[in-house]
Protein backbone atom coordinates (compact mmCIF):
# COMPACT_ATOMS: atom_id res chain seq x y z
CA UNK A 1 0.00 0.00 0.00
CA UNK A 2 2.70 2.57 0.43
CA UNK A 3 4.11 1.73 -2.97
CA UNK A 4 0.30 2.86 -4.54
CA UNK A 5 0.36 6.04 -1.69
CA UNK A 6 3.97 7.28 -3.02
CA UNK A 7 2.97 6.91 -6.50
CA UNK A 8 -0.40 8.72 -6.13
CA UNK A 9 1.54 11.57 -4.06
CA UNK A 10 4.15 12.21 -7.06
CA UNK A 11 1.75 12.45 -9.38
CA UNK A 12 0.13 15.06 -7.60
CA UNK A 13 3.17 16.81 -7.06
CA UNK A 14 4.46 16.71 -10.72
CA UNK A 15 1.54 19.14 -11.65
CA UNK A 16 3.48 21.60 -10.18
CA UNK A 17 6.83 21.04 -11.87
CA UNK A 18 7.82 23.02 -15.48
CA UNK A 19 10.22 20.30 -16.67
CA UNK A 20 11.61 16.95 -16.07
CA UNK A 21 15.20 15.67 -17.24
CA UNK A 22 14.99 11.78 -18.19
CA UNK A 23 18.33 10.02 -19.18
CA UNK A 24 16.48 8.01 -22.14
CA UNK A 25 13.47 8.53 -24.18
CA UNK A 26 12.04 4.91 -22.50
CA UNK A 27 12.59 6.16 -19.01
CA UNK A 28 10.99 9.03 -19.52
CA UNK A 29 7.88 7.58 -21.59
CA UNK A 30 7.75 5.34 -18.31
CA UNK A 31 7.67 7.94 -16.05
CA UNK A 32 5.26 9.96 -18.34
CA UNK A 33 2.65 7.38 -18.51
CA UNK A 34 2.96 6.28 -14.55
CA UNK A 35 2.63 9.72 -13.57
CA UNK A 36 0.49 11.43 -16.53
CA UNK A 37 3.29 13.90 -17.75
CA UNK A 38 2.67 16.13 -20.30
CA UNK A 39 5.10 15.20 -23.57
CA UNK A 40 6.16 18.74 -23.61
CA UNK A 41 7.84 18.75 -19.80
CA UNK A 42 10.06 15.87 -20.42
CA UNK A 43 13.35 16.40 -21.68
CA UNK A 44 15.99 14.29 -22.48
CA UNK A 45 19.05 14.00 -22.14
CA UNK A 46 21.47 11.12 -22.52
CA UNK A 47 23.75 10.08 -19.86
CA UNK A 48 27.85 10.87 -20.76
CA UNK A 49 30.84 9.28 -18.89
CA UNK A 50 34.34 11.05 -19.07
CA UNK A 51 36.73 9.57 -22.24
CA UNK A 52 39.70 11.95 -21.71
CA UNK A 53 42.73 9.25 -20.71
CA UNK A 54 40.75 6.17 -21.78
CA UNK A 55 42.25 3.68 -23.31
CA UNK A 56 40.55 1.28 -25.83
CA UNK A 57 40.32 -2.34 -24.56
CA UNK A 58 42.48 -4.89 -27.33
CA UNK A 59 39.81 -7.16 -26.64
CA UNK A 60 41.58 -10.33 -25.63
CA UNK A 61 41.29 -13.43 -27.13
CA UNK A 62 43.45 -15.87 -25.87
CA UNK A 63 41.32 -16.22 -23.49
CA UNK A 64 38.30 -14.01 -24.61
CA UNK A 65 36.94 -12.44 -21.38
CA UNK A 66 33.47 -11.51 -20.65
CA UNK A 67 32.13 -8.81 -17.48
CA UNK A 68 30.49 -7.48 -15.28
CA UNK A 69 29.63 -4.45 -14.29
CA UNK A 70 27.29 -3.85 -11.56
CA UNK A 71 26.33 -5.05 -7.56
CA UNK A 72 27.00 -8.94 -7.98
CA UNK A 73 23.10 -9.49 -7.41
CA UNK A 74 20.20 -11.71 -9.09
CA UNK A 75 18.49 -8.29 -8.76
CA UNK A 76 20.68 -7.44 -11.58
CA UNK A 77 20.95 -10.62 -13.49
CA UNK A 78 24.51 -11.84 -12.38
CA UNK A 79 22.85 -15.43 -11.53
CA UNK A 80 21.37 -15.68 -15.76
CA UNK A 81 25.17 -15.14 -16.63
CA UNK A 82 26.63 -17.38 -14.54
CA UNK A 83 24.24 -19.98 -15.89
CA UNK A 84 24.36 -18.77 -19.42
CA UNK A 85 28.75 -19.33 -18.71
CA UNK A 86 28.26 -22.67 -17.49
CA UNK A 87 26.57 -23.20 -20.69
CA UNK A 88 29.31 -21.40 -23.20
CA UNK A 89 31.86 -23.28 -21.28
CA UNK A 90 30.87 -26.42 -22.53
CA UNK A 91 31.66 -25.93 -25.53
CA UNK A 92 34.99 -27.42 -27.04
CA UNK A 93 35.74 -23.48 -28.70
CA UNK A 94 34.70 -21.65 -25.72
CA UNK A 95 36.06 -23.77 -23.06
CA UNK A 96 39.12 -21.13 -21.72
CA UNK A 97 36.70 -18.41 -21.79
CA UNK A 98 36.97 -16.57 -18.24
CA UNK A 99 34.68 -14.44 -16.43
CA UNK A 100 35.10 -11.45 -14.60
CA UNK A 101 32.98 -9.78 -11.95
CA UNK A 102 33.07 -6.39 -10.06
CA UNK A 103 30.50 -3.79 -9.04
CA UNK A 104 30.49 -4.20 -5.02
CA UNK A 105 27.98 -6.30 -3.18
CA UNK A 106 25.75 -5.77 0.12
CA UNK A 107 25.65 -8.01 2.99
CA UNK A 108 22.29 -9.72 1.46
CA UNK A 109 24.47 -10.82 -1.63
CA UNK A 110 26.67 -13.23 0.52
CA UNK A 111 24.49 -16.03 0.02
CA UNK A 112 24.13 -15.83 -3.48
CA UNK A 113 27.53 -15.92 -4.00
CA UNK A 114 28.33 -18.72 -2.01
CA UNK A 115 26.16 -20.30 -3.86
CA UNK A 116 27.07 -19.55 -7.19
CA UNK A 117 30.64 -19.97 -6.38
CA UNK A 118 29.45 -23.92 -5.43
CA UNK A 119 27.73 -24.25 -8.66
CA UNK A 120 31.13 -23.13 -10.65
CA UNK A 121 32.83 -25.31 -8.28
CA UNK A 122 31.08 -28.48 -9.48
CA UNK A 123 31.25 -27.60 -12.67
CA UNK A 124 35.06 -27.79 -12.50
CA UNK A 125 35.17 -23.56 -13.78
CA UNK A 126 35.01 -21.73 -10.54
CA UNK A 127 38.96 -20.93 -11.40
CA UNK A 128 37.62 -19.29 -14.65
CA UNK A 129 35.89 -16.62 -12.28
CA UNK A 130 37.18 -14.14 -10.89
CA UNK A 131 35.50 -11.87 -8.35
CA UNK A 132 37.18 -8.62 -7.50
CA UNK A 133 33.77 -6.59 -5.95
CA UNK A 134 36.01 -3.64 -4.81
CA UNK A 135 37.42 -2.90 -7.91
CA UNK A 136 34.20 -0.57 -8.98
CA UNK A 137 36.33 1.51 -6.68
CA UNK A 138 39.47 1.36 -8.20
CA UNK A 139 40.83 1.07 -11.55
CA UNK A 140 37.52 1.26 -13.18
CA UNK A 141 39.27 1.54 -16.59
CA UNK A 142 41.78 -1.38 -15.94
CA UNK A 143 38.53 -3.46 -15.58
CA UNK A 144 37.44 -2.65 -18.98
CA UNK A 145 40.00 -2.62 -20.68
CA UNK A 146 40.74 -6.69 -19.97
CA UNK A 147 37.37 -7.38 -21.31
CA UNK A 148 35.80 -8.96 -25.12
CA UNK A 149 32.46 -8.30 -24.42
CA UNK A 150 30.23 -6.84 -21.27
CA UNK A 151 26.79 -8.45 -20.15
CA UNK A 152 24.80 -7.09 -17.37
CA UNK A 153 21.29 -8.71 -18.06
CA UNK A 154 19.00 -6.93 -15.34
CA UNK A 155 15.63 -8.41 -15.02
CA UNK A 156 13.06 -5.89 -16.37
CA UNK A 157 15.96 -3.54 -18.15
CA UNK A 158 17.21 -0.18 -16.71
CA UNK A 159 16.76 3.97 -17.34
CA UNK A 160 19.88 3.37 -18.90
CA UNK A 161 22.61 1.71 -17.09
CA UNK A 162 25.70 3.56 -17.39
CA UNK A 163 27.80 0.58 -17.36
CA UNK A 164 27.09 0.20 -20.92
CA UNK A 165 28.44 3.84 -21.85
CA UNK A 166 31.54 2.76 -19.52
CA UNK A 167 31.88 -0.24 -21.70
CA UNK A 168 31.92 1.40 -25.13
CA UNK A 169 33.60 3.91 -24.36
CA UNK A 170 36.53 1.74 -23.97
CA UNK A 171 35.84 0.09 -27.24
CA UNK A 172 34.00 -3.25 -25.82
CA UNK A 173 30.66 -3.93 -26.97
CA UNK A 174 27.83 -5.02 -24.53
CA UNK A 175 25.66 -7.87 -24.95
CA UNK A 176 21.97 -7.05 -23.01
CA UNK A 177 18.12 -8.45 -22.68
CA UNK A 178 15.07 -6.33 -24.27
CA UNK A 179 14.72 -4.41 -21.24
CA UNK A 180 14.00 -0.87 -20.53
CA UNK A 181 16.46 1.62 -22.26
CA UNK A 182 19.31 -1.42 -23.19
CA UNK A 183 17.45 -1.21 -27.18
CA UNK A 184 17.84 2.47 -27.26
CA UNK A 185 21.45 2.74 -26.05
CA UNK A 186 22.52 0.27 -28.09
CA UNK A 187 20.13 1.10 -31.24
CA UNK A 188 21.63 4.75 -30.95
CA UNK A 189 25.07 3.33 -30.81
CA UNK A 190 26.01 0.40 -32.45
CA UNK A 191 27.92 -0.75 -29.69
CA UNK A 192 26.26 -4.23 -29.02
CA UNK A 193 23.96 -7.08 -29.24
CA UNK A 194 20.11 -7.50 -27.63
CA UNK A 195 18.42 -10.42 -27.36
CA UNK A 196 15.52 -12.01 -25.89
CA UNK A 197 13.82 -13.32 -23.79
CA UNK A 198 16.36 -12.40 -20.82
CA UNK A 199 17.03 -16.16 -19.70
CA UNK A 200 20.86 -17.89 -19.76
CA UNK A 201 20.22 -19.95 -23.10
CA UNK A 202 19.60 -17.10 -25.28
CA UNK A 203 22.12 -14.99 -23.32
CA UNK A 204 24.37 -17.92 -24.04
CA UNK A 205 23.87 -17.62 -27.94
CA UNK A 206 24.43 -13.89 -27.95
CA UNK A 207 27.69 -14.13 -26.37
CA UNK A 208 28.89 -17.36 -28.47
CA UNK A 209 27.94 -15.27 -31.59
CA UNK A 210 29.98 -12.61 -30.30
CA UNK A 211 32.99 -14.54 -29.38
CA UNK A 212 33.31 -16.82 -31.62
CA UNK A 213 32.98 -13.57 -34.53
CA UNK A 214 36.30 -11.56 -33.81
CA UNK A 215 35.49 -8.95 -36.25
CA UNK A 216 31.99 -8.54 -35.53
CA UNK A 217 32.81 -8.29 -32.10
CA UNK A 218 35.87 -5.76 -33.12
CA UNK A 219 33.58 -3.77 -35.40
CA UNK A 220 31.07 -3.22 -32.65
CA UNK A 221 33.55 -2.32 -30.26
CA UNK A 222 34.82 0.45 -32.70
CA UNK A 223 30.82 1.40 -33.28
CA UNK A 224 30.58 1.72 -29.53
CA UNK A 225 33.82 4.09 -28.88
Amino acid sequence: PHDDTAWSIMTEQARHVDAFVSVSRTYGEKMRKRMAIPPKKIHVVPIGVETRGQEVSALPWDPPVIGFLSRLSPTLGLDVLIDAFLLLKKAPRLARTRLHLTGGLTGDDGAFLRGAKRKLDRAGILADVDFAPDAFAGDLRAFLRRLTVLSVPVPGGEAVGTYQIEAMAAGVPVVQPDAGAFPEIVKSTGGGVIYSPNDADHLAKALTRLLTQPALTAKLGRRGQ
